[in-house]
């Protein structure tokens, strides 16, 4: 079989990491580590673009050469990314040699198939987006201090610039019942709201699209081959990186089986990747996942603003698996994320309350006089046949959300099983079984374990460090799918009693 591979965007390089980064990567992190429960071969890709205005320009006001600039903020990107235990197989750059040469042979694919020629754009550019923006996306605004008019892309509230270019075109329209036929096919594009959305663009007049910029505006970028008067446009720079990345891990990698996006570069991957990717006669992607912003306190994030959430500070002050648990438990796909310090406080406070207390419980002194595991015992009384029968819809449930993917939900999933064990103990008071039904007290013990092994294995891609804590106790070093079953433990298995509190709630 194909190995599974996934790739998160390359990030730009004009600015530090923010957890709008790190969200996107995490997902990532955690659909390779659920996907290895299965012991699936999986590829992660994630990287930097580093190319194009907004970086010459950020270089050039931290009197850096564009080279230093880059170097130093993708090493910080590489940086905050191990910090998050983030199991990436390559860390790409697009300064990277087989990079450039990769960008190259597809420009000179395309440009033999005649879908690249020599043309004049005149239209609105954003720089801060590096896109080319269509008129029906531009907007007025008003500079409420000093009254100037000026014009903004919509879909990020961005400023753009009137362009007249002389540059090389590539024939988007060529291409579009094509793309309008692949993007079609239902769950290419999760949310399904979005993928509506790309259709009606697509439904609308497709332009062709410039793909180089002249030398006298930047010379940071690819040089066109045969021209070196251009540089190749940051985003078909950008977007090979899923090929030169996939060529890496071997040609039967590609192509990728999820690309895992931010809602605001969708059109480049469901538009204009599909399009270069055809004109190449390339395979295309089998799935793109598109995610909502990350806002602060109901707000975009932004440095003039002073209100970027820093990952490193997020995870000295709160630890990494409460951070990482936030971030996927606190925001769906289909919306923005609203980061808040009482937010990430509740989620924190809720694992405490769930995982942190169902492994106490299980596995304190008072319950394990010994460290032996009973045996299973026939299933007779109706508990514990209703507890057995929603751990195996808890099961079944979360494979469901995670092939989707929907992270969130995978999660309210597990932890609405945690409280049902959790009710369970209440409800069965072991401490009590123990001194008077031994036999009892053995099966209801069996079934917190199992339920609490399970949880952890579940949980195992989200909570990296805890969950490791709590299978420790229970003896398990190696953890795979085959082990989602009730049943498992036996009386060979012992367990580590007392484990410390996991959850710090204050």
């Amino acid at each position: 079989m194909k190995p599974f591979y996934i790739t998160t965007p390359i990030y730009y390089v004009n600015a530090q990491p923010h957890i709008g980064h790190v969200y996107s990567t995490l997902i990532g992190d955690v659909l390779k580590r659920y996907k290895k429960l299965s012991n699936n071969d999986v590829y992660l890709l994630t990287g930097t673009d580093e190319h194009g205005l907004k970086v010459d320009q950020s270089a050039q006001k931290a009197n850096m050469t564009p080279k230093e600039f880059t170097d130093n903020i993708s090493n910080i990107f590489r940086t905050y990314f191990n910090e998050l235990q983030f199991d990436y197989d390559r860390f790409i750059r697009t300064t990277d040699e087989d990079h450039i040469d990769e960008v190259k042979k597809m420009w000179n694919v395309m440009y033999d198939k005649g879908d690249i020629y020599l043309g004049e754009y005149e239209g609105w550019y954003s720089i801060s987006d590096e896109t080319f923006v269509p008129e029906n996306m531009i907007e007025d605004r008003i500079d409420i201090k000093t009254g100037e008019l000026y014009k903004v892309y919509k879909e990020t509230n961005n400023r753009v610039e009137k362009l007249v270019e002389k540059n090389y075109m590539f024939k988007l329209s060529k291409y579009k019942q094509q793309i309008l036929e692949y993007i079609r096919q239902p769950d290419f594009i999760v949310p399904k709201f979005k993928q509506e959305e790309v259709i009606r663009t697509l439904e609308s007049d497709l332009p062709d699209l410039s793909v180089s910029r002249k030398k006298t505006i930047t010379t940071w970028g690819i040089t066109v081959p045969n021209d070196p008067d251009h540089i190749i446009y940051v985003w078909l720079d950008a977007l090979a990186n899923y090929k030169t990345g996939g060529d890496g891990f071997g040609s039967d990698v590609f192509p990728a089986d999820i690309h895992i996006i931010g809602k605001d570069i969708l059109k480049f991957h469901a538009i204009y990747w599909i399009g270069f990717l055809l004109s190449c006669g390339l395979p295309l992607p089998k799935k793109i996942l598109s995610h909502g912003w990350w806002l602060s306190d109901g707000v975009k994030m932004s440095k003039s603003l002073n209100n970027v959430v820093d990952p490193r500070k997020m995870i000295t002050t709160y630890g990494l698996d409460e951070f990482r648990y936030f971030l996927l438990r606190e925001s769906s796909f289909e919306s923005d994320g609203n980061f808040t310090e009482g937010s990430i406080r509740t989620r924190i406070i809720e694992l405490a309350n769930t995982i942190g207390n169902l492994a106490c419980r299980c596995l304190c002194t008072k319950l394990n006089p010994t460290d032996n595991i009973p045996n299973s015992y026939e299933l007779v009384d109706i508990l514990d046949i209703e507890l057995v029968d929603k751990l195996n819809k808890m099961i079944c449930d979360s494979d469901k959300y995670m092939k989707i993917p929907d992270i969130q939900t995978y999660i309210i999933t597990i932890y609405n099983y945690s409280q049902e064990v959790n009710k369970y103990i209440t409800s069965m008071e072991p401490w009590k079984l123990i001194k008077i039904n031994t036999e009892r007290f053995n099966q209801v013990k069996y079934n917190m374990l199992e339920s609490l092994r399970i949880i952890s294995i579940l949980l195992s891609p989200i909570l990296v460090e805890k969950t490791k804590i709590i299978l420790g106790h229970l003896q398990i070093n190696i953890i795979d799918k085959s082990m989602l079953r009730y049943g498992f433990f036996s009386e060979k298995n012992k367990i580590n009693r007392d484990i410390e509190i996991l959850f710090n709630k204050n």
